[in-house]
C-alpha cells in the first residue's frame, strides 16, 4: 500500500509527517513493513488486517498546518493478498496545500 502527500505551491521548509488514527505513526515499531520518506511517501508492505484505519498527513510551516486524512479498509483477501479501499479528503487553507 502507498499514499502520497504532495504539498502544491511553496513547499519551502514545510514538514510533513504522518499519522494513524490520530496517533503519530511510528516506524519503529515495525520498521520492515512500513516506511515514509523524506519527500511524504508512506509505504506499507504485506499489509495486514491492522493496517485498516484513518491516515493523515499532515504538512506543517511555520504554525500553519494542511491536512489530508484518507481511510483505508480492508476489503477482503484473494490468493493470499489483502485488498484494499481508500477514501478521503483534504483540507486547503493555505497558500500551499497537499495535492
Amino acid at each position: 500500500m502507498r499514499m502520497i502527500c504532495r504539498v502544491a505551491g511553496d513547499s519551502r521548509d514545510v514538514q510533513t509527517r504522518w499519522l494513524k488514527n490520530g496517533f503519530p505513526l511510528l516506524e519503529d515499531e515495525d520498521e520492515d513493513r512500513i516506511q515514509t520518506t523524506s519527500d511524504g511517501e508512506l509505504r506499507v508492505e504485506d499489509v495486514k488486517m491492522s493496517d485498516a484505519g484513518s491516515y493523515t498527513c499532515s504538512a506543517l510551516r511555520e504554525g500553519e498546518e494542511a491536512s489530508q486524512t484518507v481511510t483505508v479498509e480492508i476489503t477482503g483477501k484473494q490468493n493470499g493478498t489483502l485488498h484494499t479501499e481508500m477514501s478521503g479528503r483534504t483540507v486547503r487553507n493555505h497558500p500551499w496545500t497537499l495535492i
